[in-house]
């Protein structure tokens, strides 16, 4: 698996992490050096990795927006704006590619916020490392602890050690978990909306299925299927399906953003924007709407957002 092969190079291995209860283990093997990701975590929230130290990876991954941003489409270090709204980072180790319309691996994902000018992200050289990265003490003690050979600070050991963390992001303890592994039901009002959420009347999990409510959750040892899916926003354009995984806190919605609300979403596809593709359209009523809602907001993980060991563990860098 692809986060086996990265920790080639690391030394001691750690246990797996615990998954949320019920969680299958996932395509990404979680079996990880503790400090690769903690080293990761660091370099996640570190603005010295962009061209003017003003942006870091979490600047458009906000933990507590479930690592989005709230923005249309995030704002790249120089005041670009990138071509997509910022997806959730959420139980990446469950998919086998990344981005909107891309099916890169999670290492050649990351070359676009780090390195690409088309638009400008982060704006970093490839060639070149900044010396605020080489002369930082942390670093210079993590990197020789981890890694072996000669420029142990090098663009694909931190790219190394930035997937390490990443894939560790799994979220799994919402309401909705609760109810299904722990038999803990929520109002008849939510029960109510995962029944029209399943409904052949709305079909939501026609592309919204699975554990991870983006029909892509591979588990270790199956064949990956991933197929991007035309959302009527852009006719003949498929697109990767975003998770309804803390759905609650990632406005705006959509690739582009466009929709500030659930509600705008939901009536977006009760006129049926695209019959030819399955979205017919469908009724709904006031009442309806908001059982709809209520379900969708059950799967929102306090848990995950307020969970010590994802956030900012930097204390003398800007605030994110």
């Amino acid at each position: 698996m692809l986060l086996a092969s990265l920790l080639a190079s690391s030394q001691t291995i750690a246990g797996e992490p615990t998954l949320p209860l019920g969680f299958p283990k996932p395509l990404q093997h979680l079996a990880v050096n503790e400090a690769l990701v903690e080293l990761g975590r660091h370099l996640f929230y570190d603005v010295r990795l962009s061209t003017n130290g003003t942006t870091s990876c979490a600047t458009c991954h906000s933990h507590a927006l479930a690592f989005t941003d709230g923005k249309t489409k995030s704002i790249g270090a120089t005041g670009a704006l990138t071509e997509h709204n910022a997806m959730s980072l959420v139980n990446l180790a469950y998919r086998d590619s990344f981005g909107w319309r891309d099916k890169h691996n999670a290492l050649q994902q990351l070359d676009r916020p780090l390195f690409a000018d088309d638009p400008m992200e982060m704006g970093m050289n490839p060639e070149v490392m900044p010396e605020s990265i080489l002369d930082e003490p942390y670093y210079q003690s993590a990197f020789e602890q981890i890694f072996s050979g000669t420029n142990r600070i090098s663009w694909p050991n931190i790219k190394q050690a930035l997937v390490a963390f990443e894939l560790t992001l799994v979220s799994g303890n919402s309401e909705y978990d609760a109810w299904v592994f722990e038999d803990k039901p929520p109002s008849e009002a939510a029960i109510a909306g995962m029944d029209l959420f399943q409904s052949e009347r709305l079909n939501c999990s026609q592309c919204h299925g699975g554990m991870g409510f983006n029909d892509e959750f591979f588990i270790e040892e199956t064949e990956p299927r991933t197929d991007f899916q035309d959302n009527g926003l852009e006719p003949g354009t498929p697109f990767r399906t975003a998770t309804l995984r803390n759905i609650e806190v990632t406005a705006p919605y959509m690739h582009d953003g466009r929709f500030e609300t659930l509600e705008q979403v939901i009536g977006f596809y009760a006129e049926g924007p695209n019959p030819e593709n399955n979205l017919k359209g469908f009724e709904l009523t006031a009442l309806e709407t908001q059982q709809l809602l209520l379900f969708l907001n059950s799967l929102t993980d306090q848990t995950f957002l307020a969970n010590p060991a994802f956030g900012n563990p930097w204390q003398r860098l800007k605030p994110i």
